[in-house]
C-alpha cells in the first residue's frame, strides 16, 4: 500500500514541475489586388508621342505630298480584353486658316500656310476632321491604327519649315 501512495505523490510532483503545454492560435492572411481596365498608346499609359506626320522635303512649287504617321509605322493601342477605346482627333493649331483643306501647316511667322488633311485610309477618302473618332477594339493585343496625311501646294510659299500640332485623346 505504501507503494501506491508514493506513485501518486511522484506523479503529482512531476506535474508541479513540468512545463506547461504549448498553445496555438491559427489564423489566415488575406491577400488582395484590385485591377482596373487600362489602355496604352505606343507603350505608354499616361502620355504618348503618337509619331510624326512627316511630308518630307519639297520645292515651294510642289503639287501634293503624302505621308503616314511614323510612330513605329502607325499608332499602337493596347487595351484590356473587352475594353474598347476611342481615339478622338482634335483640332490643329491652324485649322480652317488655309483654303483647300481643314488643317494647315504654318511657317515660323504663322502667315504662310500649307493646306493639309489627315485620313484614316491610304486612299485619302476618309478625312479625320476635328472631333472625328476611330474605335479601337480591346483585344489584349496591340491594335494598329494607321493615320495618313496629304499636303497640297499653295501659291507664294517661301522656303522654310511649316508645322502643326494635332491633339489626340484616347478614351476607354
Amino acid at each position: 500500500m505504501q507503494r501506491t501512495v508514493l506513485s501518486f505523490v511522484s506523479a503529482g510532483a512531476w506535474l508541479l514541475f513540468a512545463s506547461p503545454a504549448a498553445a496555438q492560435v491559427a489564423g489566415v492572411i488575406d491577400a488582395t489586388i484590385t485591377l482596373t481596365a487600362a489602355c496604352e498608346v505606343n507603350g505608354s499609359a499616361s502620355s504618348a508621342d503618337l509619331g510624326t506626320l512627316a511630308f518630307g522635303t519639297h520645292t515651294t512649287l510642289f503639287d501634293s505630298a503624302s505621308a503616314e504617321v511614323n510612330g513605329a509605322g502607325a499608332i499602337g493601342v493596347l487595351c484590356t480584353p473587352g475594353t474598347n477605346a476611342t481615339l478622338t482627333f482634335g483640332a490643329g493649331e491652324n485649322d480652317g486658316a488655309a483654303v483647300g483643306s481643314g488643317r494647315a501647316l504654318a511657317d515660323a511667322g504663322g502667315t504662310l500656310l500649307v493646306p493639309y488633311d489627315i485620313y484614316s485610309d491610304a486612299g485619302f477618302n476618309d478625312v479625320l476632321a476635328p472631333a472625328d473618332q476611330i474605335t479601337v477594339p480591346g483585344t489584349g493585343a496591340v491594335e494598329t491604327v494607321h493615320v495618313y496625311g496629304r499636303a497640297l501646294g499653295a501659291p507664294n510659299l517661301a522656303p522654310g519649315t511649316y508645322t502643326d500640332t494635332i491633339a489626340v485623346t484616347l478614351t476607354f
